[in-house]
């Protein structure tokens, strides 16, 4: 018993037994149909139809036989469903970076990959910095991208992609905005707009200054980068921002710090990942690219 032959039969009956009307619309020939349906008969020793006065009638036989043959007939289109969708979960790659990252270096990173692999589908995981590499660590990501000082790399290999810095973002015509650096006394004023969670630029903030009275006022904590360049861009408050965060905001000063603060922007992933896996054609797409 073969697939076909059961659409075959299914579209006979569907057609009011009709062969020659299931032949048009299958585009097969007619001889086709009636040999499938022969078949059947002989494999199972049963008659499906009877011819009458010229025309087919289906026997009990056939009747339970199409009530059954409905039901494989749906079974293997779920199971051949299943199974596409198995296979585009093998390509499918899962990415964590935190949101600052995200928003300059992802579309950088997976646009160029998609042209060279086009059967390939990303999902993006953009949480904090702690968060993100917590997902890599209990393997629910694939490929974590982030800042080298927030991970511990004893369990992942490591790909540095670039070389970053944080900056002072304010509007341009901000008080601030005409400084070539920020000092630790320009911060006591400013009114911070952050990311939320365990963001590393926000917990170095507090590290670096809440033992001083230089310490900022953060007025708003949120998982939102468009929100946090919004505010800046409106002028209601500055942000700490890696550099190429504000490149494309044309109302927005990124004002390097006077004791630098540098971001090794890197590609972690686990050291056991499978030679099989899909992310490994993403690793060594990025390896090659940077």
């Amino acid at each position: 018993m073969k697939l076909n032959q059961l659409r075959y039969f299914i579209e006979v009956c569907r057609w009011g037994n009709n062969v020659t009307r299931a032949a048009d619309e299958l585009h097969i020939s007619q001889p086709s149909i009636s040999n499938a349906i022969r078949e059947l008969e002989h494999e199972f020793g049963v008659s499906l139809f009877r011819r009458a006065n010229g025309r087919l009638h289906i026997t009990p036989d056939g009747e339970r036989f199409l009530v059954e043959a409905h039901e494989l007939l749906n079974k293997a289109e779920e199971l051949s469903q299943t199974m596409r969708n198995a296979a585009k979960a093998q390509k499918k790659i899962s990415i964590g970076m935190p949101p600052m990252i995200g928003a300059f270096l992802f579309p950088e990173l997976c646009t160029p990959f998609l042209t060279s692999s086009p059967d390939s589908e990303f999902e993006l995981f953009e949480q904090d910095s702690i968060e993100t590499h917590r997902l890599l660590r209990k393997g629910q990501i694939d490929v974590e991208i982030n800042a080298n000082s927030a991970v511990d790399t004893t369990y992942f290999h490591a790909k540095h992609l670039l070389q970053s810095e944080y900056c002072l973002c304010v509007h341009r015509e901000h008080p601030l905005a005409q400084k070539q650096t920020i000092f630790p006394e320009d911060m006591g004023s400013l009114e911070l707009v952050l990311l939320s969670g365990k963001a590393y630029h926000a917990e170095m903030i507090f590290h670096r200054f809440s033992n001083t009275d230089q310490m900022p006022k953060i007025i708003l904590r949120t998982n939102q980068l468009q929100t946090i360049l919004s505010m800046v861009r409106r002028g209601y408050a500055a942000s700490v921002l890696l550099k190429e965060a504000a490149l494309y905001e044309s109302d927005l000063i990124a004002i390097p710090f006077h004791e630098a603060w540098s971001a090794d922007i890197c590609m972690f992933w686990r050291k056991d990942i499978p030679a099989y896996h899909p992310s490994n054609e993403f690793i060594k797409f990025i390896k090659e690219q940077f």
